[in-house]
């Protein structure tokens, strides 16, 4: 019976490693029937975090690991081997992609439209894994002169913490460039000015006098207030309505008595009497000239007759053309 129960016990070992080793066959051989792509990038930024094994994702979703990391010494970038899963990528019927060389070309194009690769650090562990996103069309800064035969080269672009570090120290920089110790002293020379300038006995008088003006302007608004009540003020307002009301009238009842006064025709009777008035003038002014020819041969006779009285019953006498000598 005991012999019996240590050949159950022997067989049940046996089928339990024999299980184990199966198992472990099977995942060993599950690598070998999964299509998977070799990608390689070169970063130029630091990969402190980053080991073989870490994690390749394509817009946050697993889709491979880091294979290796090699140092390239004629230009001190970091190139980073990765295993891409093929079967992870699928069209919009559900299909994954049949070949690594369809994968590829799919690649290719999406590079074309700004796909890079970064290095991001996996919440707060410290861990990094590669990223594949899309950063934008701008061309990669490097590309290698040659590359092995069935691995894609994915470009890689600075990650948003190494950004982030290269602005801090460059604000650092800029900081360390600072004198704070020329600023601190012009700050001292300016506080003991202000003091000096506050210690100043004008402005201190300055400041009593305006102290004394604020108090009297004070004193001034409430004897005011008391003076001008509300019903003073509402009389002032109804006084300056109804001046104002009595101007408009009298607007109103000068366009009335102007409107009713012919403006117009009255004009045009002054232009026409003065008119008349100037033409008045001129057979005025021709008269006065008759009237003074007349008074011209009138002094003309008075002389004659002075001279030769006689000339009245002899009638003027025509002068001889020549005279006798």
């Amino acid at each position: 019976m005991a012999v019996v129960n240590k050949f159950r016990l022997g067989l049940f070992v046996l089928s339990g490693v024999l299980l184990l080793v199966v198992c472990i066959a099977l995942l060993g051989l599950r690598d070998t029937f999964v299509k998977k792509a070799k990608l390689v990038s070169y970063m130029n930024d630091s990969v402190q975090g980053l080991n073989k094994g870490a994690a390749v994702k394509y817009k946050g979703v697993p889709v491979g690991t880091v294979t290796d990391l090699t140092i390239q010494i004629e230009d001190k970038l970091i190139r980073v081997d990765m295993s891409v899963e093929i079967g992870s990528f699928a069209n919009r019927k559900q299909r994954n992609l049949d070949t690594v060389a369809s994968f590829y070309r799919f690649l290719d194009k999406e590079v074309k439209s700004g796909l890079r690769c970064t290095v991001e650090y996996s919440g707060i562990t410290g861990m990094r894994y590669i990223e594949m996103n899309y950063i934008g069309n701008n061309s990669p800064s490097f590309r290698p002169e040659e590359m092995e035969r069935g691995v894609f080269y994915l470009p890689s672009a600075s990650s948003r913490i190494a950004d982030i570090v290269k602005l801090v120290t460059v604000s650092l920089e800029k900081i360390s460039k600072v004198n704070f110790d020329g600023i601190s002293m012009k700050i001292e020379e300016s506080l003991g000015a202000m003091k000096n300038l506050l210690n100043d006995p004008k402005l201190r008088s300055s400041i009593e006098k305006l102290e004394k003006l604020g108090s009297t302007l004070d004193k001034t608004t409430s004897e005011v207030s008391k003076v001008l009540t509300e019903e003073k003020i509402q009389g002032l307002i109804n006084n300056l309505n109804e001046t104002i009301r009595t101007i408009d009238e009298l607007g109103k009842m000068s366009k009335t008595i102007l409107n009713g006064s012919k403006v117009p025709e009255t004009t045009g009777a002054i232009r026409v009497a003065s008119t008349s008035i100037m033409s008045l003038e001129e057979d005025l002014k021709i008269t006065l000239q008759k009237l003074n020819g007349a008074i011209d041969a009138i002094t003309q006779l008075a002389n004659s007759l002075e001279e030769d009285p006689s000339s009245v019953l002899r009638g003027k006498q025509k002068h001889p053309i020549f005279k006798n000598k």
